[in-house]
Formats: structure tokens, sequence, C-alpha cells
């Protein structure tokens, strides 16, 4: 099993999912978890909610950000557990959007936004009623795909843009203070999605990394921060449209968590496997000044309590109230050195 998209908050509980990486048959499960309680439980898999004919392509992943619609319900897509040999039937036309309704843990399948693609990446206008995805090509050996805009309350997709053929950089996309959507398109470069006008256009700006891998809402005053990677530096947009590079971040890092003030960010470096080989730090930065400290090395914990090494995490959440942390990690055998296997779910308490 790998745990691989950003989970997200509602009705005070923390939902979230992990996959089982597979390709044909390739499913997915949904977890909702109630700190009331301290209660985890399995909602429901993908297979289930889709439907699925033996033998044909599955949702071995849900590698996007879960997100809060302005409906009050929590929109996530699928993505496959590989695309190497991919084939496209009756029973799989492509990736999934799911709804899931937060009161009732009901789950249930939108369709598929993009025919023929895997959706790696989502996002939402501020307002929750727009979401913003980036969409994969899988027969181009996923070196092909696009950017879309989909509106929850029509359910349809409102707006979409081919990125340019061979870039890397289907990973996030950064939302600013005015809700334009910010995508990578390859070399540094992004383009930039106005809601007002429905149109993209290609940025000046440069990133200072080959593609945008993490990303934060907006804080109180506007500014939202990111990560990129090749290489891996932390950088943020201003309400002035300007990009500020802030330095370099301590390994790849998939996910970024913000405080309800915005005065510090959260994130665990080395996602993809290796987060170990520095503990699986769990980092803190000051934005005022940059500075990091390390909250606390989670694999001391989980080798010495769960005799599991970990691989890293694509899933660093807040709570609402800024309290505590929760990180869905990768984790595997300590003597065999792997972090991928086994899930772990760690709740962090900041204050």
């Amino acid at each position: 099993m790998v745990a691989v998209g950003i989970g997200a908050f509602a009705n005070g509980k923390f939902f979230s999912a992990i996959g089982d990486h597979c390709a044909q048959n390739g499913d997915s499960y949904i977890y909702e978890y109630d700190p009331s309680t301290s209660k985890l439980q399995l909602l429901t898999d993908a297979l289930t909610v889709i439907g699925h004919q033996p033998g044909d392509w599955g949702y071995g992943k849900i590698h996007a950000r879960m997100i809060n619609g302005a409906d009050g319900a929590i929109y996530v897509t699928t993505y496959w557990g590989s695309s190497t040999g991919v084939q496209f039937t009756s029973g799989y036309d492509g990736d999934v959007l799911l709804r899931i309704d937060p009161s009732t843990g009901q789950v249930t399948s939108l369709g598929v936004p993009i025919s023929k693609h895997g959706v790696p990446s989502l996002a939402s206008s501020p307002d929750g009623k727009t979401l913003y995805g980036e969409a994969i090509d899988p027969v181009s050996g996923e070196r092909d795909g696009l950017f879309f805009a989909y509106d929850i309350a029509q359910r349809k997709v409102v707006f979409q843009m081919d990125k340019p053929s061979g870039v890397k950089g289907y990973r996030n996309i950064l939302v600013d203070s005015t809700g334009k959507a910010w995508f990578s398109i390859g070399a540094n470069q992004v383009a930039i999605y106005d809601p007002a006008t429905n149109t993209a256009t290609t940025s000046d700006i440069k990133l200072p990394g080959v593609y945008l891998r993490a990303a934060t809402r907006p804080a109180p005053d506007g500014t939202v921060y990111g990560i990129t990677a090749q290489p891996d530096v932390l950088f943020k947009i201003t309400t002035d449209g300007q990009l500020h590079t802030m330095g370099p971040v301590r390994g790849y890092t998939a996910s970024l968590a913000m405080s309800p003030d915005g005065s510090k960010l959260y994130y665990v470096p080395d996602a993809h496997g290796t987060s170990f080989e520095q503990g699986a730090p769990v980092i803190e930065v000051d934005t005022a000044t940059g500075t990091e400290r390390e909250v606390v090395r989670l694999d001391d914990l989980t080798e010495a309590k769960l005799q599991l090494k970990l691989g890293g995490s694509y899933d660093v959440v807040l709570d609402p109230s800024g309290n505590s942390l929760y990180i869905g990690l990768n984790a595997g055998d300590p003597a065999a050195k792997e972090g991928f296997g086994s899930v772990v779910l760690a709740i962090v308490k900041l204050h």
C-alpha cells in the first residue's frame, strides 16, 4: 500500500486515502479519522464506488489533493497505479472524480472529467466552486497533458488548455489571492489561468525549480507559499503577483501545510521513500524570517514502536485549529531499508 494524496478536514473529521499502486484491477481506499473518538475507519474503496470489470485498468492511487467544495462535500480524483501498457475499455475510460459527503461518509462517482487521462493534481478556487486539475495522457508515456477547470455546480469541464509536449510538472497547482491558478508548463515556466476571463496565458515569472511540487492556500495577508522540484526550493507569491525565493528545503517535498495566521509552514522532506535518512523530520518554517526548526523526528518513534522505517509523506495537513498536524506516511521494513509497503497516520500535537 502507498499513501499519496493530501487529505482534508470536514465536520471535525480528517479524510484521507491510500492505494495498492496496482495497474489492472488497481484499487484505492478512503478513510475517515474522528479525533473525538480516536477512531479510524474505512469508508469505501474506489472499485466499489465506480464499478469495475475484472482485468480492466483500475485506480491504484488517489494522488491528488482532497478539496473542500462550497457545498460542504470533499472532492478528489483517482489515479492509476501504473500507466505502463494501459488499455482503455468500456469499463475504464480514464480517472474519475469522486465526491465524499462528510456528514454521512457516502462516496459517489461523478464520472471521468477528462477522457483517457489520469488526474494526479487538483486545487480549487477560493470560493470552492471550481476545481482546477492537471490531466496526463498515459499513451504518450505521461509526457503530454493539459490543465482544466471544472464547475462543481454544473458538473462539467468549463476550460482546458494543452500543455507543451514532454514537460515535467503535473504535480501541483498554486491558487493566488486573486483566485488565479498557476501551473507548470516546463523549464521553470508557469501559465496562469484567470477565471474572470476563462483564459490562461504564459507568465514571464520564472519558478526557482523546474516545476511546482507543493503549495499552500493564501495566508490572511494574501501571500501564497510554494515549493519547487529540481531543485527543491521554497518561495512565496505576494499580493502584487511577484515571486520571491526564500531558500532551499531539505529534500523533495510533496506537501506543505500552513498555520491559520500564516506565520508558520510545515513539511516532511524526502517524500519519495528516503525520509528515514534524515530521521523523517517534521520541519517548521518561520515565514517572516525563513528560519527552520525540527519539531520532531518521526522515524525514531515508528522504528521503536512499530518496527517500520518511514519513507516520507505526500500528506501533511494542519487541523483547522492549528494545534495538530496530520501526516500520512509511507513506511517499510527497517532491515530492507524500504520506505514503502505500509502506511502510518501520525498526529503531531503542536500546542
